[in-house]
């Protein structure tokens, strides 16, 4: 069984941008993006995200590790 993975602590700043993301997304994409990295840094497991964003378990999971690597700017 594999160890859960789960996004790193999020900024102040960087909660706020997905706060204007949330109420403002640039495009569907980067809004699902934004709340697939929302969940998972509220302890949402990949599983769970990847149902209620409609997307593959391995492309959500990519999502996440591109957020760690990048930021906001990796959405």
């Amino acid at each position: 069984m594999s160890v859960p993975y789960f996004v790193r602590k999020l900024s102040r700043s960087e909660r706020n941008r997905l706060v204007v993301i949330f109420q403002k997304p640039p495009h569907v994409n980067v809004f699902l993006r934004a709340k697939a990295v929302d969940l998972s840094s509220k302890g949402w497991k990949v599983p769970r995200i990847a149902e209620v964003v409609q997307r593959d378990r391995s492309v959500v999971s990519r999502w996440l590790h591109r957020f760690d690597e990048e930021g906001i700017e990796g959405l």
